[in-house]
């Protein structure tokens, strides 16, 4: 798996600037400016802080979101993304994972360890270290409405996939103000036309309406949200 260093990525007149991570121990350092990023149980922590992102994963709120998707695998939407999510995919924000041989993505560490794909990155979906135009397919499962700017991470997904490829979606609305401000909500109608992708020539090629998403919060205590699942072209 190819990865970018974030740091010291950059556009100059001769265009995008990127240096690999290339393995030395138990860590991924850049080729270019050297920085070192850590490497736990097989998984690249890449972050301003990656220690922040470490001392997370131990917190009990942490450990106790990872146990209600562990009890939450099975329903209309994830057997859906289970059926249109392909081998190599890149899956952004993409928790435990649909599948196990894609590339999962996720700035939660503890979530990536209890996964079992053997590909798997903790970093900022807002900044993914990977380089444009990597991937066939992207993954972007009900992470919309939980990132502090969902149109940069709908541009970021679309960035990463080659033309001809396609991004995966579904999005259950279920915004924060604490995590995305209310001018940064957005409606159904929006999240169909891209952002604005869909006039600058991606095509919005299939829609699954609203499919159930059940978190199995307790044994006894089941939270349902209905998600829009959509998936778009890259031409």
């Amino acid at each position: 798996m190819l990865l970018v260093c974030p740091a010291c990525r950059h556009v100059d007149e001769a265009g995008l600037q990127l240096c690999t991570l290339d393995l030395h121990g138990a860590e991924r350092v850049c080729a270019g400016c050297g920085v070192a990023f850590p490497v736990q149980d097989g998984i690249c922590v890449i972050g301003r802080d990656p220690a922040a992102l470490i001392a997370f994963a131990e917190r009990p709120e942490t450990l106790e979101t990872v146990a209600v998707y562990q009890r939450s695998t099975r329903g209309p939407l994830q057997d859906w993304l289970r059926e249109t999510v392909p081998s190599g995919a890149l899956e952004l924000g993409g928790g435990l994972g649909v599948r196990t041989d894609t590339v999962l993505l996720d700035q939660n560490l503890a979530m990536l360890r209890a996964s079992r794909n053997g590909l798997r990155v903790c970093a900022d979906l807002l900044d993914p270290p990977f380089a444009p135009e990597s991937f066939e397919a992207v993954v972007l499962a009900n992470v919309l409405d939980s990132v502090g700017d969902p149109v940069l991470a709908f541009q970021q997904a679309i960035a990463l996939i080659a033309p001809g490829g396609v991004l995966i979606v579904s999005c259950a609305f279920a915004f924060r103000g604490e995590i995305t401000s209310e001018d940064r909500w957005f409606t159904s109608e929006q999240l169909a036309r891209g952002f604005g992708a869909v006039d600058a020539g991606c095509l919005h090629v299939a829609s699954m309406g609203a499919l159930e998403w059940p978190l199995q919060v307790t044994e006894r205590l089941t939270h349902v949200h209905r998600c829009d699942a959509l998936v778009f072209l890259k031409r």
